[in-house]
């Protein structure tokens, strides 16, 4: 169990790095906009070096680019082409790649008969005890059960029933003098419109 324990607190920290470098990343992306921005309005022709740092982050490594410099604008397509398709392979990719890193490192869930080898293993003789102990204790149980029965018949006549006609008996019309509500009282009630 101590084993177990360990080594589920060791994938849970190896899942947490993952997940803080995906957040560096998702970070580094949302602090982006403002180059992109750039852009747009001074230097049109310079987009390859925003399309390749967007293509690094989303493959996980870091920008190495010069943001600023291009050799030339008569290049500037095929880089820019370049980028955009690097950046689309790790888009496309990236779910794979995940997937693909986490099973490397050993940190996808267990396989289904895995969680469920105790169950397998202990439920068929947990049952068969459970069954025999019943068998065995069976006049135990059944004195049990009559005196559930008993005691909830009780309760519903002492508690229920038995209020119940004592309401019905004072409030029903006729033969007492305690009488609450009586038939000319109902008559009149009916015939007053609202």
């Amino acid at each position: 169990m101590e084993l177990g324990r360990q080594e589920c607190v060791f994938k849970r920290k190896e899942l947490e790095k993952i997940r803080d470098q995906r957040a560096e990343a998702l970070g580094r992306l949302a602090q982006m906009r403002g180059t992109l921005a750039l852009l747009v309005k001074k230097e049109p022709w310079n987009y390859w070096a925003f399309v390749y740092n967007l293509a690094c982050i989303m493959e996980g490594d870091t920008p190495d680019a010069p943001t600023s410099s291009f050799p030339g604008s008569g290049e500037a397509l095929d880089h820019t082409l370049l980028a955009i398709n690097r950046l689309s392979t790790a888009v496309f990719t990236s779910r794979q790649t995940g997937l693909h890193c986490l099973d490397a490192q050993d940190l996808l869930r267990p396989s289904r008969l895995t969680l469920l080898w105790p169950k397998i293993l202990f439920l068929p003789p947990l049952c068969i005890y459970a069954i025999r102990s019943a068998y065995t204790s069976r006049t135990t149980i059944t004195e049990v059960v009559s005196a559930a029965k008993e005691t909830l018949a009780g309760f519903v006549t002492g508690w229920l029933i038995e209020p119940l006609k004592e309401v019905l008996k004072t409030v029903r019309a006729g033969g007492e003098d305690g009488i609450i509500v009586r038939k000319e009282g109902v008559a009149a009630d009916l015939e007053v419109k609202p």
